[in-house]
């Protein structure tokens, strides 16, 4: 249950973005928000076409631009903000085959992922 103070910043953020957009984006946008902070995953995420399948978690990452590098990759893997279709990867050597994966960085970082 959302605290009063929650409802009113959340009513305050809705008038706003009514005001410079409309009524119907205000809403999607507050729905969007309540399904991310559930963990479900944004109706609108990049969609990415990668080759060289079965590719390894670090080198997809960076290749999806989900991370710098991939020492950056095996960084967010170790501290636990990597999903694979909404598992948590703690496997740095972790390669996948091909198919179609939705790729999690962090709470904000999203991509559908086609490896072929």
């Amino acid at each position: 249950m959302r605290s009063q103070s929650e409802r009113r910043q959340g009513h305050a953020g809705q008038e706003i973005t009514a005001r410079f957009h409309s009524a119907a984006a205000a809403d999607a946008a507050e729905q969007d928000f309540i399904n991310r902070s559930k963990g479900g995953v944004p109706d609108d995420i990049a969609e990415i076409s990668l080759s060289g399948a079965p590719l390894g978690i670090g080198a997809l990452l960076k290749s999806a631009g989900l991370a710098p590098s991939t020492t950056e990759a095996g960084r967010l893997i170790d501290g636990g903000g990597v999903r694979v279709d909404s598992s948590v990867v703690s496997d740095k050597g972790l390669k996948l085959e091909a198919g179609t994966y939705v790729v999690q960085v962090g709470k904000r970082k999203f991509a559908k992922v086609t490896l072929s």
